[in-house]
């Protein structure tokens, strides 16, 4: 008997799985250096006295 082709296999689930872990890892990595590099201060700037 033939399986079913609706029945997805245990490898194509896990490799779908995994797939799918990677993207969101990658996703939230791009997230984190935006936020990083967003959130850094400004350089310091040495100004003379009495400048604004």
């Amino acid at each position: 008997m033939k399986k079913s082709k609706v029945q997805i296999s245990e490898r194509r689930r896990f490799i779908s799985l995994m797939a799918q872990s990677v993207g969101i890892t990658a996703l939230g990595g791009l997230v984190w250096t935006g936020y990083v590099e967003e959130a850094k201060a400004a350089p310091l700037i040495l100004r003379p006295p009495g400048a604004v």
